[in-house]
Parts: C-alpha cells; sequence; structure tokens
C-alpha cells in the first residue's frame, strides 16, 4: 500500500546516515531521492531521478569515456529493471512485501553511485555492476526460487533486448554492443556468468 511505501521510505531518512557514510555526495543524492518520494513516480519522474542521480557518479569517469558513452544506456537500463520487476513481482507475490519503483531505484542507484573508479575501467565491467547490482537490489530479496526465475527471465530479456545483442556466432562468445550510433565487441556477457559470487 502507499501508506507502507511511505514508511519504508520514512525509515530509510532514518537509517541513511548510516549506508552511505563513506561518501558524502551520493549521500546528499539519496537523501533528495527520498524527498521525492511525496508522490508515486512516473516513467519520466524515474527517468529524471535516474538520471540525476547517476551523472554525478558518471562524471568521477571523465578520464574514461568509453564508460561515460554508456551513461544513456544505463539510465534507461534502470528504469527499465525497475518498472519492469514491478510488474512481474507485484508486492503481494509470495507474501514478500518488497516495494519496487522509486525505492527499488534508490537501491539500484545507490549501489552504482558507490562503486569507485577503481573498480569500473570499462563499459563491459559497467554493464557487469549494473547486472549484479540487479541482483543485489531484486533477486538476493527473494526468498521464493519461483519468483527467482521470474525475475531472472525479466532481466534475461532486458539486457538480451537492451543491453546486448548476440553474434551469430556463439562460439565466440563475442557480442555487438550498441551505444547511440557506435558499435563495439565486447566479451560475451552471461546473466549466469555475471550473477555467480
Amino acid at each position: 500500500t502507499w501508506e507502507s511505501y511511505q514508511h519504508k521510505v520514512g525509515s530509510w531518512q532514518e537509517s541513511s546516515s548510516c549506508w552511505v557514510q563513506r561518501d558524502e555526495s551520493v549521500k546528499r543524492i539519496m537523501l533528495q531521492l527520498v524527498n521525492v518520494a511525496a508522490m508515486a513516480p512516473t516513467r519520466e519522474d524515474l527517468l529524471s531521478i535516474a538520471s540525476k542521480t547517476l551523472r554525478p557518479y558518471f562524471a568521477h569517469f571523465s578520464t574514461l569515456p568509453d564508460v561515460l558513452q554508456s551513461f544513456d544506456l544505463i539510465v534507461r537500463s534502470v528504469v527499465l529493471a525497475v518498472e519492469g520487476a514491478g510488474s512481474v513481482l507485484p508486492p503481494c507475490r509470495s507474501h514478500q512485501l518488497y516495494l519496487f519503483e522509486l525505492p527499488a531505484l534508490i537501491e539500484l542507484c545507490r549501489g552504482l553511485c558507490l562503486c569507485s573508479m577503481s573498480e569500473v575501467r570499462n563499459k563491459r565491467e559497467m554493464i557487469q555492476l549494473f547486472l549484479h547490482e540487479c541482483k543485489r537490489t531484486f533477486i538476493d530479496k527473494l526468498s521464493s526460487q519461483s519468483d527467482r526465475d521470474v525475475i531472472v527471465k525479466f532481466l534475461n530479456s532486458l539486457t538480451s533486448k537492451h543491453l546486448y545483442k548476440e553474434s551469430s556466432d556463439r562460439k565466440s562468445r563475442k557480442v555487438n554492443y550498441f551505444v547511440g550510433d557506435s558499435v563495439m565487441e565486447i566479451d560475451y556477457i552471461s546473466i549466469d556468468y555475471t550473477f555467480l559470487p
């Protein structure tokens, strides 16, 4: 319910000083996100929030244009993941009261923002980080195996449709990765591989 949603946001306000102490700029960004929770976000709201949240993070990679180039792709994918997960896993599924939409967006963006530059050196690692944070934000919160199967199937669909396109030769383990008008061939990103602990 919306009351539960507001209660969850309120609890984040109380604990925010704990989970982002190592990065004050990210803390400020997250507090701004929490303040937006006065109304239910639309897709446009989510896109705007994700863009404003992740843009300062990507600014840290000014010396890595390869990573900066994937900014719009990551923002769109974050919103698609949050929206899609909310649609395939409504809060009441399997009696699990995990609320998606803005709370999930905050959680997912927080994981991306707290990553240091040394941990992301290129576009491929950025995508892997995104998939890892999707796992932490969505899959790790689901105790039901059937729910996990649903969300993995959805993320597979998301990545294959929006993040990469497999090459015709599966043996090469390469994909054509589209960003804007440019195409870059990278190692094949398997969701099973990325999600290994």
